[in-house]
């Protein structure tokens, strides 16, 4: 059932329409980003099923191409647009692995272009598994992926996070769970590795064409600004204030490429910079990066695929779990009492099997 979302910018908020072509959701702000990592006509999902690009095509098919299908209209980049609503649905059993599969190959997507705040409720649980609805922080620059929300990460829980729609609880995770999972993640990686060149062409006249569509970043949690007026113990900054103070829950953003953060400061769409506090520059200035930044070479092969398959195998498998699988053609995972080793033609990779813990 819809729920009305918060209030941004003057007061608005997403809002169910019908209309005789079916149920759709307003958004008052760009849909653009969703159209072009999710959208059915995402020059993204042309380049993935490309006949240029057989050595991915047959993984793609499987686990990527399904999360294309959100069907957006607008006719502004930079404005509001239409969403047409999709209906959520029981997981089937006969897809169940497959889907584990399509959420790994997602968690790579998600991990390598920078696409955040995923959890639940920006999620739809679909027969064939989970799809995105909404992507307004895209580009960022990524540790690891449960940033993404997509896993459970800070305050963002086990059930709230999008892998909480597959599992009931971290225990229920088996081991053959996991091999699944990071068998769509490394089908995701050799995908975008293979498909790369034309991926950075794509995105690259899309930053020039589009440079002036906002990129949302997402300051404090939520939860965080509702304790305004309340006891609280919070300081909020001055362009922080004056959203709290009009009745919105505050709403920055950036553009591609750029160092500044905005907010919008007039219902017209005004928008002035903000002076952002020390503290906070640091998660500012990762975010709405220049594609060649985060999609290097080196980056996706030599930091993302081996830091996020480790982290996956570490946080996921059963802390009982030792052994040596196969997850698809060339890629071995290892693990042993104390260590985890993953093998792929790229490289070898090792970490600790347990976090260790600090007093």
């Amino acid at each position: 059932m819809f729920q009305p979302g918060d209030l941004h910018n003057f007061g608005r908020r997403v809002t169910h329409v019908e209309r005789a072509s079916g149920s759709f959701f307003q958004k008052p702000r760009s849909v653009f980003w969703e159209n072009l990592f999710f959208g059915e006509t995402s020059p993204l999902e042309r380049i993935f099923s490309s006949g240029e690009n057989l050595g991915s095509r047959a993984s793609y098919e499987d686990f990527g191409k399904p999360h294309f299908c959100l069907e957006l209209q607008f006719t502004d980049a930079s404005e509001g647009g239409l969403s047409r609503a999709i209906d959520s649905s029981e997981l089937l059993n006969e897809n169940r692995i497959q889907a584990i599969q399509r959420f790994g190959w997602l968690l790579a997507y998600c991990y390598i272009f920078g696409i955040r705040d995923l959890h639940r409720g920006n999620l739809v649980l679909t027969s064939r598994g989970l799809q995105p609805i909404d992507a307004e922080v895209v580009l960022t620059k990524l540790v690891l992926p449960h940033e993404t929300l997509l896993l459970p990460f800070k305050s963002n829980s086990f059930a709230s996070s999008g892998i909480g729609q597959l599992f009931p609880s971290p225990d229920s995770i088996s081991p053959g769970d996991t091999v699944n999972l990071l068998r769509g993640y490394f089908a995701c990686f050799e995908a975008i590795i293979r498909c790369r060149p034309a991926i950075l062409s794509a995105l690259n006249e899309i930053v020039r064409e589009y440079s002036h569509v906002p990129v949302r970043h997402i300051l404090r949690d939520t939860a965080d600004y509702r304790s305004w007026g309340k006891e609280s113990e919070r300081e909020f900054f001055p362009e922080e204030l004056v959203q709290l103070e009009r009745g919105d829950i505050p709403y920055f953003f950036k553009f591609i490429g750029s160092p500044h953060l905005y907010y919008y400061s007039s219902a017209d769409g005004d928008y002035s910079e903000v002076n952002v506090p020390a503290r906070f520059k640091p998660g500012a200035d990762r975010e709405a990066l220049h594609p060649e930044t985060l999609l290097s070479e080196s980056r996706i092969v030599y930091e993302l695929l081996p830091s996020g398959a480790l982290f996956l195998a570490r946080s996921l498998l059963p802390k009982s779990y030792e052994g040596i699988t196969s997850i698809d053609s060339g890629i071995r995972l290892s693990s042993g009492p104390t260590t985890l080793e993953i093998a792929t033609k790229f490289g070898t990779w090792t970490t600790s099997r347990f976090r260790q813990e600090h007093p």
